[in-house]
């Protein structure tokens, strides 16, 4: 019996053409199951790690069609080697324990990570995950078969308009249920970037930690200023060797998790066997800088492999532009300082006068006062909103209220509920000035030297505020 065959050129499968693959490929839909194998994908309370994130079509018209899922299996098989190999007498031997279905498929790597690819109902892609425990290869299986699916849409669905979204952890069971809530992996970029800990699902009612969500995010700690070092690839810093300030801090935020930091010693490991240092991360990544001359870009590419963003940026995924922001800045802001016996911080710090130079801005721009136009666009400004309560002169009554409003809406709602609120005690004391000082007294160069350009760039040199 004859079955319908569709040849697939092979560099369309692969982003780079193999030379020594010389015949094509094809998709036999008689040789695959038509229904799903009874106990591919079952959740197992054994496992500690389960993952699920869903690519969805947007729009009601839209569908992912049949060349889509035909040439997405074709490039996880290629990928992952699941493919058969010709083994005694030209007999086809799967090297990987895998089932292949009419929307889907399903492995398990030699490490005990299992995975599932389906397309449900022609308007999901989901990518189920589990294995024994969190660890540098099934982080790394993550993102690569997210990158592969990104691409394969890409360049096969390019007129649909799709969202991703993630799975609680305890939810991530098959079948897929798509009425479930879910959490938007753009909501989860801007909790990350605005340091918020938790993200709110798709109804709206079950808020969830981030931490729970991803649990071992290389990214997810780091804050927007190193987000926008990492990122920026147009800042001329982006190919410089790494200095040892910035390692030091970007390692203080990775070594506050146990989990995470193994990971992180395993992905340098894997980067050169010379430089790895099993008891001290910011040694180990000092070794492997100079060992290889690294810069933020050789940075990201140890990081984006193990990240759910697969290569992509946060910032660029919370709708945050980026911006010209230098180390000298972020040393300024998370530099050693040791506390003196008065308390207060030693060494070099930002000044208000070192601003005013740097942004042009003038003493009647600065001492103009704050309105509410200004607030609503100001809020963006802010990395967080707790540190900012007592310093903004707010009763106890206010700070639990704005507390709860960051909660339930995130940092930039309740920064402008926190402005509104210090404006009202006193609005003639409300000027640009004292937010901008109150900002340096904190330590928070970034948010300073941010509301500085907001006023070069917005604020009359006089305002009226009648």
């Amino acid at each position: 019996m004859k079955s319908s065959v569709l040849s697939t050129n092979t560099s369309l499968l692969l982003e780079e053409p193999v030379e020594y693959i010389k015949e094509s490929y094809v998709f036999c839909p008689a040789l695959i199951r038509l229904k799903v194998p009874n106990g591919v994908y079952e959740y197992r309370a054994d496992r500690s790690y389960h993952f699920g994130w869903i690519l969805c079509c947007v729009d009601n018209d839209d569908f992912f069609d049949a060349r889509f899922l035909h040439v997405l299996i074709l490039r996880l098989s290629l990928s992952f080697g699941l493919a058969p190999e010709l083994a005694v007498a030209d007999v086809p031997t799967i090297q990987r324990r895998c089932s292949v279905w009419t929307t889907g498929v399903c492995w398990a790597t030699p490490q005990g990570v299992k995975v599932l690819v389906e397309v449900v109902a022609k308007k999901n892609v989901a990518v189920f995950i589990q294995a024994n425990s969190i660890s540098y290869e099934s982080l790394k299986l993550r993102s690569a078969v997210i990158k592969k699916v990104l691409e394969t849409s890409n360049k096969f669905c390019q007129s649909i308009n799709t969202r991703e979204y993630l799975l609680p952890p305890a939810n991530v069971s098959y079948p897929l249920d798509v009425s479930q809530s879910m959490f938007s992996l753009a909501s989860i970029a801007l909790r990350i970037v605005n340091q918020d800990p938790c993200v709110v699902s798709t109804t709206g009612i079950e808020p969830l930690a981030v931490s729970e969500l991803l649990q071992a995010e290389v990214y997810a700690d780091v804050g927007e200023n190193i987000l926008q070092l990492l990122f920026n690839e147009s800042n001329p810093e982006y190919t410089v060797k790494i200095s040892d300030q910035f390692l030091s801090i970007i390692s203080s935020c990775w070594s506050k998790h146990p989990m995470l930091l193994k990971i992180i010693f395993s992905a340098i490991a894997n980067e050169t066997k010379n430089c790895y240092n099993g008891h001290n991360l910011e040694d180990s990544l000092k070794a492997w800088r100079d060992n290889s001359n690294a810069s933020y870009k050789s940075l990201r590419q140890v990081l984006d492999p193990l990240s759910v963003f697969s290569g992509r940026s946060p910032l660029e995924l919370a709708g945050i532009p980026g911006n010209d922001y230098s180390e000298d800045l972020l040393i300024s802001e998370n530099a050693v300082r040791q506390p003196t016996i008065s308390g207060k911080i030693a060494g070099k710090a930002l000044t208000i006068e070192e601003l005013k130079r740097r942004t042009r801005v003038s003493d009647t721009q600065l001492d103009a006062e704050i309105i509410e136009h200004d607030i609503q666009l100001l809020a963006g400004c802010f990395d967080n909103v707790d540190d900012y309560l007592d310093q903004l002169g707010l009763t106890a009554g206010q700070q639990t209220d704005v507390k709860d409003h960051a909660y339930r809406h995130g940092t930039e709602s309740a920064m402008r509920e926190a402005l509104r609120k210090w404006r009202e005690r006193n609005p003639y004391a409300a000027t640009f000035r004292t937010l901008v000082n109150i900002s340096l007294e904190l330590c928070r160069g970034g948010v300073a030297d941010r509301l500085c350009k907001y006023i070069s760039d917005k604020v009359p040199g006089v305002r009226n505020t009648y």
